[in-house]
């Protein structure tokens, strides 16, 4: 900060969102003629649900079985347990096909939403906008279990400051569990967030200087050949790049046959 010709000091907050898609959450549970649990749900995450469902039940892997189809959306909101493991135990227990769906009013009180962020933010710059120095603390509600609050602190703070040139950055994070409904997956992972306070600032801080914000922007972000301040980022890194969307008749247990998509026998409860 000592180099800088202008220090600008703001505090910005983000709000909660739930992702609201037109599919609410929904989980279909049985038991089949061979012994499985056999679960087909509405999630990303086949192997996630299968690997809680097999230490929530204490079941081996090979007895559990999870299938899901299209999608109505999900924006990440998918990415949690959230029906399945009630619709297991309720087969598991009375021996019955078993289907749990939310309402629309569970959906906004029982689910998960986008984190809330309380970012205060410090940058120095030269008279051109040369960026000297970021400092940010971060807060992010992360709700009452906090299931992606680390993950999503982490990409917040990385991902949303990759794209300066900035010889001196600090960043301070902190995820907060509160007494607020549960904070998890949703699309950009905290990014959003920090790219926005980003934004925002660059703004005020060209209102000071007197320039142009869009140029005050141009003079702050990489160019071509320019490092990144957190490594790794700015180039894909192994198991991250691109994964196919949700396809049908997807399982998380070998081929899954295409009498998946039709109800078992028995009236689900």
């Amino acid at each position: 900060m000592r180099e800088a010709d202008t220090v600008y000091e703001g505090t910005f907050r983000t709000q909660r969102e739930q992702h609201t898609a037109l599919e609410c959450h929904a989980s279909r549970a049985w038991t089949t003629a061979d012994g499985r649990l056999h679960v087909h749900t509405t999630t990303q995450a086949l192997h996630l649900v299968r690997r809680r469902l097999c230490k929530i039940f204490e079941l081996p892997p090979e007895r559990v079985r999870v299938t899901a189809a299209r999608l109505g959306g999900a924006f990440g909101g998918r990415q949690d347990l959230l029906a399945e493991d009630l619709a297991a135990l309720a087969a598991l227990r009375t021996g019955c096909p078993v289907q749990l769906e939310h309402s629309r009013a569970e959906e906004l009180t029982a689910t998960t939403t986008r984190h809330p962020f309380h970012v205060h933010v410090t940058l120095g710059a030269r008279r051109d906008g040369t960026l000297t120095a970021v400092r940010l603390r971060v807060v992010a509600d992360t709700g009452a279990y906090g299931n992606h609050g680390p993950g999503v602190l982490r990409e917040g703070c990385t991902a949303g400051i990759s794209l300066y040139r900035c010889p001196n950055i600090a960043v301070d994070g902190y995820s907060v569990r509160t007494h607020n409904v549960p904070s998890g997956a949703f699309r950009g992972y905290g990014a959003g967030r920090i790219a926005f306070t980003m934004a925002s600032a660059l703004d005020e801080l060209a209102r000071i200087l007197g320039n142009d914000p869009l140029t005050v922007r141009r003079t702050a972000c990489l160019r071509p050949g320019d490092p990144t301040a957190v490594p790794r980022r700015g180039r894909t890194a192994p198991g991250h790049g691109h994964r196919p969307g949700p396809v049908p008749g997807r399982a998380a247990h070998g081929p899954c046959p295409p009498s998946v998509q039709q109800p078992p026998t028995g009236t689900p409860r």
